[in-house]
């Protein structure tokens, strides 16, 4: 169920952003990680970005994207704060991130 949820939000924003369908042209996914950068905290920007760095390699070998699309994370620190956090996420919104991964 998991998978298929990552892959209907992967069609979804290709749909919104790039024609994929044009092999000439590259299309890039950008992911604002909005964590803490101290591991002290259980989720923190060294210890997920790995994962999301797995779930990126899977979804490539298992070709679920298209050759020429590429996912970027786009890491940034909150320092665990709601003041910060909303800072980050209007910074990762004006430079143009198509998905965020980090508190709720």
């Amino acid at each position: 169920m998991q998978e298929a949820s990552f892959y209907n939000l992967i069609v979804y924003i290709l749909q919104v952003s790039c024609n994929v369908r044009d092999v000439n042209t590259t299309c890039t996914i950008t992911a604002a990680v909005i964590l803490p950068d101290d591991d002290n905290y259980e989720m923190s920007l060294s210890k997920i970005l790995p994962v999301l760095e797995a779930a990126r390699q899977y979804a490539t070998e298992n070709k679920w994207l298209p050759k020429n699309v590429n996912i970027t994370f786009l890491p940034m620190d909150d320092h665990c704060s709601n003041v910060y956090s909303i800072f980050r996420a209007l910074h990762a919104y004006s430079t143009c991130a198509h998905v965020f991964f980090g508190p709720s």
